[in-house]
């Protein structure tokens, strides 16, 4: 029981290491605002979801932390508990459904 109760600390403790550096105690750079030189009118939101294609080691965990910290549900590998994306999207492909329609729902899906 206390190495689930220490697994369960340390994930805790990595999960608000990626919202805040711990050592200067600040938010990390994903939530600061920027001074950027487009007008603001041309800022747009993308449509969702947000697809992140690639190949293993490519980001898709960094993409994944950046949509999470931004405050965009993300999926990264697995599009529910059971199965990996690539499964639930087969599966309703398959069916004759969007290719989404099998797993659960998200902004962002970051590794497929």
């Amino acid at each position: 029981i206390s190495s689930i109760r220490e697994e369960k600390k340390h994930s805790i403790s990595s999960v608000i290491g990626k919202k805040y550096d711990l050592q200067t105690n600040q938010v990390r750079e994903c939530l600061r605002p920027r001074k950027i030189s487009v007008s603001e009118h041309s800022c747009q939101a993308l449509p969702t979801p947000i697809i992140n294609l690639g190949f293993p080691k490519m980001g898709s965990s960094s993409a994944h932390a950046f949509f999470g910290c931004g405050g965009l549900t993300s999926m990264h590998y697995r599009c529910n508990y059971a199965k990996a994306c690539a499964e639930c999207i087969r599966e309703s492909i398959e069916a004759g459904e969007p290719p989404f329609s099998r797993c659960d729902k998200a902004d962002a899906y970051t590794q497929i």
